[in-house]
């Protein structure tokens, strides 16, 4: 690696409850070609084991480092920030807990950063995977001619969590993880990013795999309370990220029509968790933000209120539904996600050896 060598990695990793799945995890990190990396795992509150397994691979490998979450407010935003600051690598990766890195990944990484000194930070692909890596071929996302930006408002998520390498300068530039987001974790602070102006480019290779069809165990009431925090998350994210837009000198009128687009969908979001209050509310501070007329606005009204029962929700789809989508670009998420196998020149090379050392290293 020659020069590369002394350019520390920061692998920033958030967990709760995934013993098994971490330990796969930090395998994968262990398993690179690369060896100047530091792992700092932040604990949520796990009750599995975390802890005793992780820190007993500490003294194994001093790589890695484990430390409880140290704010009493919870969450994987919180565990990415107390991780970041700690972190003392010229480039970070955010990992979810779950996922697994390409053999090569910090490898090529950090020499794509060291040949593109301009780049802020870098994207790889996500493969998805059930059991092992390569066992669905399917990529996180395909990427498109459309601006990144507008994917990412129409819900099209251009890269996951993973897919990033970061010069920590420019993390300082975006500001920290939104701590108050249950979820659209990534969506917001990659957003965040593009908005700023930071240099990227992405790269079509895939590196990293995302695990498919895993869940946290959640109880219909965690559920249901975890939904009601992250919608009212994003009703307060709504005005600040018209506002950033608006700073950046970016927002445009398709861009506000997007805006209208996501606060329907937050609106009828609120409905399916059976507080229609609340979706009028959100609608009324569309209108109020001038994204709407007040045709639109009455338009969005009554389908809200018709939402239920399912057959008069059908019939005003019809009515308006189409007319709507094709005007605003109503959020219904991306044509290519999840659906569009991995070309064959974009694979990620791995092997039996490799995965057979993955599942040696993962061993608790």
């Amino acid at each position: 690696m020659g020069a590369l060598v002394n350019t520390l990695v920061s692998v920033v990793i958030p967990t709760k409850n995934r013993r098994d799945l971490l330990l796969e995890t930090l395998a994968s990190i262990r398993a690179q070609t690369y060896d100047d990396w530091e792992a700092i795992v932040v604990d949520d509150g796990s009750n599995d084991g975390t802890a005793e397994c992780v820190r007993a691979l500490t003294k194994v490998d001093a790589r890695i480092r484990f430390l409880p979450r140290a704010s009493t407010l919870p969450g994987a935003n919180v565990c990415r920030n107390e991780g970041l600051a700690l972190s003392t690598g010229s480039y970070v990766i955010f990992l979810d807990s779950d996922d697994l890195l390409g053999p090569k990944c910090m490898e090529d990484r950090v020499r794509t950063m060291a040949e593109h000194l301009d780049l802020d930070f870098a994207v790889f692909l996500g493969e998805y995977f059930l059991a092992q890596p390569g066992d669905l071929g399917l990529l996180h996302n395909m990427p498109t001619e459309r601006d990144d930006i507008d994917r990412s408002l129409s819900l099209d998520y251009p890269w996951g969590t993973a897919s990033p390498i970061w010069r920590r300068a420019a993390l300082e530039r975006i500001g920290p993880w939104d701590e108050s987001l249950p979820r659209f974790q990534d969506w917001e602070f990659h957003l965040r990013a593009l908005i700023k102006g930071l240099r990227y480019r992405v790269f079509t290779k895939v590196d990293v795999f995302l695990r498919r069809g895993h869940r946290g165990e959640l109880s219909t009431a965690e559920k249901h309370e975890r939904t009601q925090r992250t919608l009212r998350a994003m009703q307060a994210f709504y005005p600040r990220l018209r506002a950033m837009l608006r700073e950046a000198r970016c927002l445009t009128p398709e861009r506000d029509a997007a805006l209208a687009a996501l606060y329907l969908y937050l609106a009828e979001s609120w409905v399916g968790e059976g507080n229609c209050a609340e979706a009028l509310a959100v609608w009324k501070a569309c209108r109020d933000a001038g994204l709407v007329s007040g045709r639109r606005f009455s338009w969005g009204t009554l389908l809200l209120l018709l939402h239920r029962p399912p057959i008069l929700r059908s019939v005003m789809y019809r009515w308006i539904g189409p007319w709507w989508k094709a005007r605003n670009r109503l959020a219904l998420g991306p044509s290519t996600f999840q659906k569009v196998s991995v070309p064959a020149e974009w694979r990620c090379r791995y092997d039996a050896e490799w995965l057979a050392r993955l599942r040696q290293l993962s061993r608790p």
